[in-house]
């Protein structure tokens, strides 16, 4: 078993950044969690710390990786019928896809969130 490096997201870091585009030093502990999530290889681990940084990418602005990692955790939320999970995601998901202009794309996550 792995010894436990993570950090719940509401104990450290999520203070550090901002939504005008400040520094985004909360980001660390959310690109740290994917390689720990490998290293002991839960995929829905992964697809958590993967759901994390959809967020921050929302927030900061990089909507296409926000869609990338989006997109991997709710394929895992999905397979395995994590209702509340899948909703974060699409969570998302949605407003990445509005951003982007991608209409339908953000529709079609709204009504998966239904």
């Amino acid at each position: 078993m792995p010894t436990y490096r993570g950090a719940r997201p509401g104990t450290t870091g999520w203070g550090s950044f901002t939504l005008t585009g400040g520094a985004l030093d909360g980001a660390d502990h959310c690109q740290q969690a994917p390689s720990i999530a490998d290293a002991a290889s839960p995929d829905e681990i992964r697809a958590q710390a993967d759901t994390c940084l959809a967020q921050i990418h929302v927030f900061s602005g990089n909507l296409e990786e926000a869609i990338v990692f989006g997109g991997r955790a709710l394929g895992v939320f999905e397979e395995r019928k994590s209702r509340l999970a899948k909703a974060l995601a699409l969570a998302q998901l949605s407003p990445a896809a509005n951003a982007l202009g991608q209409w339908e794309s953000s529709f079609s996550y709204c009504r998966r969130a239904l």
